[in-house]
Formats: structure tokens, C-alpha cells, sequence
């Protein structure tokens, strides 16, 4: 059985959608049986709840709910909302998730290989296994020297392969140590800083591996990797978010999200990231708008299939229920 945990937080009601997306890379290349374990407070809709348990159900999976209320002594305090209080949460899973091992993701992430691979790394004796930030622009300030880490690595939190065994065994108060250690204040990323000063210096606490398990694209010059180098990785889209700008990568994101809500108008941006050889040309034809209705009619039928989309032509409020068509 593979854990997986995604922790949300979502006061605006559509951030969920986000995670959705996420969920669904993994149980759509992950061959082996996955039990998603959902963080979350009190601002988790219905909606978003039956949307996760519908996904599982479809793929064959388990699908367990954690409110964060319910971890013991794990109290968190947000600086006048400088971050997402979901942030925080991935440092409770050792008193939430009563397995092992958990992989968690953040849910800027679409994935494009079996995360078992990733999962079942040898990690030896560490807590966890991740990868190396790597180097940021020049108007951000160098994590190690801001943190005077000493260990010469600062790791990303997005993607984590935690051993919550060990922890348990060994920092069984782990989650209130560590949130001492937020609670300093002054953190560009808290959760992320807290967790490398914490392991800072211990030897063998941390099992790095390759950054395909964690390709960031808002490293310099990434955001503009092409698709055919985006296959067989972890993408966390970092900096750059598919919803907030456009570029190739983005297109992973959009063809989930155009598959878990169809209602949704996703073909616009799909066509616009796809990489084509002749994309001036493609570009100057879409502006006709008989042919830009034809090719997003062909595009329609190739997301939904002829008969959904015949269906829902004649019957337009099933549109809305054509969430699982494919």
C-alpha cells in the first residue's frame, strides 16, 4: 500500500480543484494500490470531500479524511496571514497517518511517473528523503546563509518521503518541536525553513535524491522546458502557477483539470501551450472564429468522447455531470 498525503486549506472554495489535480496525476500512472490521506481544517466544503471520494472510487483506491483539529498538541499560529495555514499541517502527519511511510505533495504538483518508484527508495536510517532547493533568483536571499544552515543543503518541502516510524520512534513530540521552531517568526517559508533547521547537523537525517522527483519549475530557465522533457518527473510548479500565468509546462495541469471539470472552458489555454512546429501559423488560423469552433469541437470530442458529447449537445445541463466521462 502506498500513502499519499495532500493537506489543504481552502476558504475560497476552489483550491481543492488544485489538489484534485494533483491526486489525479498520481492514481493515473500509479499501477500499485494508494490510500490518499486528506489534510485538512474546518474550511474542507462537502464538495470538495465527495469530488476526492469520487476520484478514489473511480480508480479503484482509498481515500481517508484527517482534520488537523484532531492531532494532539498541534497548535499552529499564522504571522497576520503571511502564508497558507495548509502549510503547516504536512508537520503533523506523524500523529495523523498511522503508517510507516507517507509521501506527501504539495498541490502545485502534476505528476508524469509512477511515484512508487519514488516511494520505494532506499532512504537507510533518514527521516525523510527530498531534494536540494536549488539556486534561486537574485532578489531572494540564499536560504543557507538567511538560515545559517550549516550542513551546506537546504532541502524543498513540496515533495516529501517522510519515515513516520521513525520519527514516532525517535522524536515522538516531533510536531510540537517543530512548530516551536515556526513560532520564532520571520520565515519566508516556515514550514520549509523550520524543517531544515530542525535536522540541520544530524547526520543521515535527510536521503536526498534526484531532483526528477521534484523538477521545480521556477528555477531559472525552467518554465520554458519543453513537454517532451517534462515526462517521467515530479513537476512542482513553483513561482510560476499554471492558473496565475502560461507556459508549456502548464499544459499537464490543464489537461487534468479539463478532465475533472469539463463545464469548465480549458481549451483555449490547452491549445495555446501545446507545442506544435508551426505555432505562428496555428495561431493566425485559431483568430478565424469558424475555424477556432471546429478545432474546439475536435477537441471536445477527443477529452470527451463522441457519444458524451453528442449527449450533451442535445441535453446542455449534462455538461455538468460529465465530471468522471473519462
Amino acid at each position: 500500500m502506498l500513502h499519499l498525503a495532500l493537506c489543504i486549506t481552502d476558504s475560497t472554495g476552489d483550491y481543492y480543484k488544485h489538489s484534485l489535480v494533483t491526486l489525479l496525476s498520481v492514481l493515473e500512472h500509479t499501477k500499485s494500490a494508494v490510500t490518499a490521506h486528506i489534510v485538512h481544517d474546518n474550511t474542507l466544503s462537502d464538495a470538495a470531500r465527495t469530488a476526492f471520494l469520487e476520484l478514489c472510487a473511480r480508480y479503484g483506491q482509498t481515500v481517508a479524511f484527517h482534520d488537523i483539529a484532531t492531532a494532539p498538541g498541534f497548535a499552529y499560529a499564522n504571522e497576520g496571514g503571511k502564508y497558507s495555514d495548509g502549510c503547516l499541517f504536512r508537520l503533523a502527519l506523524q500523529d495523523l497517518v498511522q503508517a510507516e511511510k507517507v509521501l506527501y505533495l504539495d498541490s502545485d504538483i502534476v505528476c508524469t511517473l509512477d511515484v512508487r518508484e519514488l516511494y520505494d527508495t532506499d532512504m537507510g536510517e533518514a527521516y525523510m528523503a527530498a531534494v536540494r532547493e536549488g539556486p534561486l533568483g537574485r532578489e531572494q536571499p540564499r536560504p543557507l546563509e538567511r538560515l545559517k544552515i550549516r550542513s551546506g543543503a537546504y532541502v524543498n518541502s513540496g515533495v516529501l518521503l517522510m519515515h513516520l516510524g521513525r520519527l514516532r520512534r525517535d522524536f515522538p513530540d516531533f510536531p510540537q518541536r517543530i512548530m516551536a521552531i515556526v513560532k520564532e517568526g520571520g520565515f519566508v517559508l516556515p514550514d520549509q525553513d523550520a524543517l531544515n533547521i530542525f535536522f540541520d547537523g544530524m547526520e543521515g537525517a535527510v536521503h536526498f535524491v534526484p531532483d526528477t522527483y521534484n523538477y521545480m519549475i521556477g528555477l531559472p530557465g525552467r518554465h520554458l522546458t519543453p513537454l517532451s522533457q517534462c515526462w517521467g518527473k515530479i513537476i512542482h510548479f513553483t513561482t510560476y502557477k499554471p492558473w496565475e500565468a502560461s507556459f508549456k509546462a502548464g499544459l499537464f495541469y490543464w489537461r487534468y483539470y479539463a478532465r475533472l471539470f469539463p463545464g469548465e472552458d480549458c481549451f483555449e489555454r490547452i491549445v495555446r501551450l501545446e507545442d506544435c512546429k508551426y505555432d505562428a501559423t496555428f495561431f493566425a488560423i485559431i483568430k478565424n472564429p469558424k475555424a477556432y469552433r471546429w478545432l474546439r469541437r475536435l477537441w471536445e470530442y477527443a477529452e470527451l468522447g463522441g457519444k458524451e458529447l453528442l449527449l450533451s449537445r442535445v441535453f446542455p445541463r449534462r455538461r455538468k455531470k460529465l465530471r468522471w466521462a473519462r
